[in-house]
């Protein structure tokens, strides 16, 4: 119904896409389209009062730490089946949600502080100690955690022999380190298929699937309360 929705089912010459070319791609029509789309997909799964106010939004003039890896991963952004990202500064620049917060003037610190996907390397104490420290040292920790997008496709389930439907790789553990210096922490939840997080204390949580090229602004504006999310899931969870 969908396909014939669109006219895909036309002939060749009224086929509505047939006309498109790649001038269509990466404008700013576009863009704006997928930026509108990526703000309806968000849900706020949580947000409680910590300090006599709900956590989200984020007031401005804060210093924020800015952590987990989807923070400044482009390809993170845009699941899967897509072609190369484009190159930073071109009309098609995908926009990350650590660009997106420091367009939006707060005073950022990024740390990686985790991996997705350990693919049995050891853990980064390292990179998640300076995470734990940039969160202590903020006023607020907001940590894109997830799924990576390259591995989740038709042969890609996930089993109780690894994370099962829990975080993978380091992640669970960068959450809970952050949770206990910084009592206001964000988890933003990147990903297609299902996400068992261990939210403990965690006060604020919002998901993004994966929101695409203009995905890090849209998370920015529902962090800020530019756009006010939505409170439905596209799917039961249990």
């Amino acid at each position: 119904r969908v396909l014939f929705a669109l006219g895909l089912a036309n002939s060749l010459d009224e086929m509505p896409y047939k006309h498109l070319s790649r001038a269509d791609i990466g404008s700013d029509a576009t863009r704006q389209l997928n930026l509108e789309a990526a703000r309806q997909s968000l849900v706020l799964l949580k947000n409680e009062i910590v300090g006599g106010n709900p956590v989200l939004p984020l007031t401005a003039g804060m210093t924020i730490a800015v952590l987990g890896p989807l923070a400044s991963d482009a390809n993170g952004m845009l699941s899967n089946y897509h072609p190369p990202s484009p190159p930073p500064g071109s009309t098609h620049e995908i926009v990350t949600p650590a660009d997106a917060l420091a367009a939006a003037g707060f005073n950022i610190t990024v740390q990686k502080g985790a991996s997705i996907n350990l693919h049995g390397n050891p853990s980064d104490t390292v990179g998640m100690a300076k995470a734990v420290a940039a969160a202590n040292a903020s006023d607020a920790a907001v940590i894109f955690v997830g799924l990576d997008a390259g591995e989740e496709h038709e042969s890609g389930d996930r089993n109780s022999t690894g994370a099962g439907l829990g975080l993978p790789g380091d992640q669970q553990a960068l959450v809970d380190a952050v949770q206990q210096v910084n009592q206001r922490v964000v988890v933003v939840l990147i990903h297609g298929g299902p996400v068992a997080m261990e939210h403990g204390n965690v006060p604020a949580i919002v998901d993004a699937h994966y929101p695409g090229a203009m995905g890090g602004l849209a998370i920015a504006d529902v962090l800020v309360g530019k756009f006010n999310p939505c409170g439905r899931l596209t799917s039961m969870v249990y």
